[in-house]
């Protein structure tokens, strides 16, 4: 038997329709271990549905999966797949997972604006302008491949130029692009989104999760 809150069934204005069921937690790069568990837990959230089904709720809608495991979750009919960084891709899943066809799509623009040392230089892209999770590498640096990070702060982030590349180092004022690891939280860092096509801006999208409030 399975059971529901009261007081959900039987809040005024409130009709439960089915399930949304995520499983952000089958960070697996291998496609076929990945779907392998999809597969087990998809048949424990397919038994629940039947039971409550026989039970008399109503249980029609099936919300499934995530980016990595849409794919995964797509051999199944009546079930909507909810994949969330499908449009804009970012540099964390698309070094993890390629077996997605995605084109990274979520780009930051920064400038040089120091050369503190020799072979250093600093962009002011601090954690403050991209997500800060997960640990370890938090963007990937489009124009100078040939740099690895040194340290990040709120508004500053310092890069340091490999062996061997130092006439390379990119002087002050340089406009670089960052793709980061994470779009998700850094798209909530900024108020809204440009749309570029064919080297020039052509619409903007305004990030309507970034300002929210409880209105209960």
């Amino acid at each position: 038997m399975v059971l529901l809150p009261t007081d959900i069934t039987e809040i005024p204005g409130l009709c439960p329709k089915g399930l949304h069921c995520y499983d952000g937690n089958y960070g697996i790069a291998d496609f076929n271990a990945r779907k392998a568990m999809v597969d087990q837990s998809d048949r424990s959230v397919f038994k629940v549905a039947d039971q409550l089904k026989s039970e008399g709720y109503d249980c029609s809608v099936l919300v499934m999966g995530e980016t990595p495991t849409f794919p995964c979750h797509a051999q199944y009919e009546n079930v909507y797949l909810s994949p969330g960084t499908s449009i804009v891709c970012d540099f964390g899943y698309s070094e993890l997972y390629r077996d997605e066809p995605f084109i990274p799509a979520g780009i930051l623009l920064t400038r040089v604006i120091s050369q503190a040392a020799p072979g250093y230089f600093t962009i002011d892209l601090g954690y403050k302008g991209i997500a800060a999770d997960p640990p370890g590498q938090r963007g990937k640096l489009l124009n100078v491949p040939y740099a690895e990070s040194v340290e990040q702060n709120e508004e500053h982030w310092i890069w340091k130029i490999k062996a061997g590349y130092e006439e390379k180092r990119p002087t002050i004022g340089s406009v670089l692009y960052v793709m980061p690891t994470h779009i998700c939280p850094t798209t909530a860092l900024y108020e809204e989104v440009l749309l570029a096509g064919k080297g020039e801006v052509i619409g903007k999208w305004k990030v309507t999760a970034r300002n929210r409030r409880l209105t209960i």
